[in-house]
């Protein structure tokens, strides 16, 4: 991960970072998985203090670049998002895999992703106007959630219910139950559908 500027204000207890970047898994290539604009973080300093628990208030990304890839053998390149962490951990007991991360509210907005593949069979899927909002988000509970997305040719698209805890060995493979809405769907234009296919 790499921050541009960061801004401190202690009254508010937040931390703003510019020009946020976040590396891809290496199998995946050298392109970032996330860049964004801007991160904003909230924390709660009693507790950072005290008892070194981070309890994140609210944390916000502003126009995140997202880039999503599909490996043919069924592995994503955010799959191993964690594996590092169990990897260091020495006693169970004591050492956790997953971080004691709780983030009272998540937002990203205008955000854009590419979906592809690897190789790629194609034109990648593109998601625009990404909005996503997370309830007491925590890598170790199951937390409620609200995802909307514009496709191309006038599409929409809105995931909403409750996903977790995050799978500590495939974040691909983490448990959600959700209602998906989708309207004017145009699997042409969103590069779903060849168009030479005549359908």
């Amino acid at each position: 991960v790499t921050m541009g500027k960061l801004s401190l204000s202690i009254l508010s207890s937040s931390v703003v970072a510019r020009d946020l970047s976040i590396a891809d898994d290496p199998a995946f290539g050298s392109a970032p998985f996330l860049t964004a604009k801007s991160l904003h973080i909230s924390v709660e300093l009693r507790p950072l203090i005290f008892s070194h628990r981070i309890i994140v208030r609210g944390l916000k990304i502003d126009e995140p670049q997202i880039r999503l890839v599909h490996a043919d053998q069924g592995v994503w390149n955010f799959s191993t998002i964690g594996n590092n962490a169990a990897s260091h951990a020495v006693d169970s007991t004591k050492e956790t895999a997953i971080p004691d991360l709780t983030v009272n509210k998540l937002n990203i907005q205008g955000g854009r992703a590419t979906v592809d593949s690897q190789p790629s069979h194609g034109a990648a899927l593109t998601f625009d106007q990404i909005a996503l909002t997370v309830q007491g988000f925590s890598f170790t509970k199951q937390f409620p959630f609200t995802l909307s997305a514009n496709l191309p040719g006038k599409g929409t698209v809105t995931l909403t219910g409750q996903a977790g805890p995050i799978d500590p060995h495939n974040a691909a493979a983490t448990v959600f139950d959700a209602r998906l809405t989708m309207h004017h769907f145009d699997p042409v234009a969103a590069g779903a559908l060849d168009r030479s296919a005549g359908m």
